[in-house]
């Protein structure tokens, strides 16, 4: 073997004779310098090698075991700027991490009982709004544990069940549900105080000269408030922003994200009740946090001057030309990938099938149609397309000279056309151009439709109903606030690059990821400061030679991202929802060693994820599921803080109805083995 991987294809595939050769060379050299003797050589020179026709079995590996290796070498990929594991496995290197081996490998074996109906029917998870449906071994499980050090916050278990490389804690998009309405009461709450900051040293005068456009209710209210309070400081503000009641009515329909949307709470006790934020928060009500956002969206569009009012009020505002030529952009960018989509994979004899199939057939439309695709036809060729596809009727003529010359394409608009046909103005201009254009990409469709998008947009731009242009000019304000939002949340952690435009974000349309929601608990417990979190302590390089290497951690810079007093009144509310609300089930499953309850905290969510169509009124006409989740984002102490998550993927995710409960009643089986590490004196 030393001889062959000099040349390991020559040797042990090409020229096995040649092996065999060396290696008797070798043999004898060996007893020429006595090295070996005659009676050991002779065998040697006889025995002949033998070659293996087939691989060994690779052990069959269990990822889930695996799993923590893998996290720290894909880490190490990152801190070293190495591109490939490969070249990571050949380096001579040992890690120090911050995981806590023995909670971290009785932890993954916990989860693994979790797919297991037996162990699952002992522990009584097998009830309504837990595993009383579905298959449990289809179920995948995301567990993680950091600790608030000094130095930083310190990942001590991350676990899942999951056997595949796939890490659903930090490599995921999903729709976490009610965990939005965290982001959305804090960033809620950081208005609240920058109203406090804004209006707070103004006396009842000033204060009552402030007029707010009437559709900002939140600084109305804080106005209100500075104006008849006699605390004004910037906690009793909160605390009583808190105490702002909304309705739980799901009868209201909402137009925001471009249409009009209708939402249900979960609890359908609800719906006819009135609450504050901070007990809607508590029992997670839908419709109280749709109208939460819908204020918050508000008072990004209005806030602070009345330069959007003004666009709304005035019809001959300068400014409202500008947005309607926004909504325009982003409108007709929709209509023109949609169509592209439809007609872009077809080949070119089936374009025009396929726009025929999209208009109700009658002599005049395809008259239209014709001229409008083929604008230089003879008026032979246009009488003969005519005829072949209306073959039941004899035309005549005179008949066809007459719509030749009424549907010359030089005296109509693309528009009018449209309206004739039938048809969306952009799908029957994409249509004809593909089919004359049949190898142009989406970017070349795209430049060359600007002139037909501001064309099948001129009516918005001439109308004299004012309404349809408030609407769509409202639109562009709604996604002008929802950026605002988004770098708010972006600052705490959010992981991705956009919100969706709509008040559902505030019940998880916009996702989220269990690692992110885990950062924001970090963020709470250490009073409003991001700390960075770690998870490799130390690296040591070629040990026990002269090339010895030796590196460690250095700390990371702290920020503040968050006003202390908002981060207190948020870990209040989190535990208010163990002790009262969503999570009371976990409320007694931790103690000290001295057998002291630790508080606990959080904020449950459960995502149906489903693509709904809706009709005009916002009514569901269908849904496909997507996939279904259910997590719990935690604080333990006043040292602890992580998430337990389970995610279902695909159409499979509909025959299961498990909520939040299930990972919260998962956390309170977890207890018993987190107790060592919980009761540490801090470990660093």
């Amino acid at each position: 073997m030393f001889i062959a991987h000099r040349r390991p294809t020559d040797f042990l595939l090409r020229d096995r004779e040649l092996l065999e050769i060396k290696c008797n060379a070798f043999v004898r050299l060996l007893f020429k310098e006595g090295i070996i003797t005659e009676i050991l050589m002779r065998p040697m020179l006889e025995t002949k090698l033998k070659f293996r026709e087939s691989p060994l079995p690779l052990p069959k590996r269990n990822l889930v075991e695996q799993k923590t290796a893998n996290c720290l070498r894909t880490r190490l990929l990152s801190l070293l700027d190495i591109d490939s594991l490969f070249t990571l496995d050949r380096l001579d290197a040992s890690v120090i991490s911050t995981l806590d081996l023995d909670t971290q490998i009785a932890v993954t074996r916990e989860m693994t009982k979790f797919q297991d109906p037996k162990w699952i029917k002992a522990k009584n998870l097998n009830g309504p709004r837990m595993l009383e449906k579905g298959d449990p071994e289809k179920i995948i499980y995301s567990f993680t544990l950091y600790e608030k050090t000094a130095q930083g916050n310190l990942l001590r278990v991350q676990a899942d069940n999951y056997n595949q490389p796939f890490n659903l804690n930090n490599g995921s998009k999903l729709d976490l549900g009610s965990t939005a309405k965290l982001r959305t009461l804090i960033h809620y709450l950081e208005i609240v105080a920058e109203l406090h900051e804004r209006y707070h040293g103004l006396n009842k005068k000033e204060l009552s000269q402030l007029k707010p456009a009437p559709a900002d209710k939140i600084s109305q209210w804080a106005i209100s408030y500075l104006m008849h309070t006699g605390d004004k400081t910037i906690g009793s503000m909160l605390n009583s922003a808190l105490d702002k009641k909304y309705s739980a009515s799901p009868y209201d329909a909402f137009f925001t994200g471009g249409g009009i949307h209708r939402f249900s709470n979960f609890n359908k006790k609800d719906n006819q009740r009135t609450m504050s934020v901070k007990i809607a928060f508590r029992r997670s009500v839908n419709l109280v946090f749709i109208r939460l956002m819908r204020d918050i969206v508000n008072y990004h569009i209005f806030q602070g001057d009345s330069f959007s009012y003004d666009v709304l009020r005035n019809a001959n505002h300068p400014k409202r030309k500008e947005y309607l030529g926004r909504f325009v952009e982003y409108e007709s960018a929709q209509f023109i990938h949609k169509f592209y989509m439809k007609y872009s994979s077809n080949p070119q004899q089936k374009k025009l099938p396929l726009l025929h199939d999209a208009v109700r057939p009658s002599l005049y439309r395809l008259a239209a149609l014709y001229r409008f695709v083929f604008p230089d036809m003879s008026q032979d060729d246009y009488q003969e397309r005519l005829q072949n596809q209306l073959s039941d009727i004899q035309l005549k003529k005179s008949e066809i000279n007459r719509l030749y010359f009424k549907y010359n394409p030089q005296k109509r608009s693309l528009s009018d056309f449209a309206d004739i046909i039938g048809i969306h103005p952009l799908e029957l201009w994409l249509a004809a151009y593909l089919y004359h254009h049949p190898n142009a990409d989406y970017e070349e469709v795209y430049q060359k439709s600007k002139s037909a998008r501001l064309e099948a947009y001129g009516w918005l731009f001439r109308t004299f109903r004012k309404s349809k242009q408030d609407k769509r000019i409202r639109i562009i304000f709604e996604q002008d606030a929802f950026n605002s939002i988004h770098k708010a949340w972006q600052r705490l952690g959010y992981p991705f690059k956009k919100l969706v435009p709509s008040y559902a974000t505030a019940i998880g349309s916009s996702a989220d990821r269990p690692e992110a929601l885990a950062e924001i608990m970090g963020i709470i417990i250490n009073e409003g400061i991001h700390k960075p979190a770690y998870l490799i302590q130390e690296i040591t390089f070629a040990s026990d030679t002269p090339y010895e290497t030796y590196f460690v951690r250095k700390s990371g810079k702290e920020k503040r991202v968050l006003r202390s007093e908002i981060a207190l009144i948020i870990k209040k509310a989190l535990f208010t929802v163990v002790e009262k609300g969503t999570a009371k089930r976990v409320y007694h499953s931790f103690f000290n060693d001295e057998g002291t309850r630790l508080p606990v905290g959080g904020k449950t969510g459960t995502g149906d994820n489903q693509h709904k169509k809706l009709d005009p009124n916002g009514m569901v006409i269908s849904s496909k599921v997507i996939n279904r989740t259910a997590t719990f984002a935690f604080i333990i102490g006043d040292r602890f803080f992580g998430n337990i998550t389970a995610y279902v993927p695909g159409p499979q995710a509909g025959e299961y109805s498990f909520t939040s409960s299930l990972p919260v009643a998962l956390l309170k089986n977890l207890a018993v083995h987190l107790k060592g590490i919980l009761n540490t004196s801090g470990m660093s």
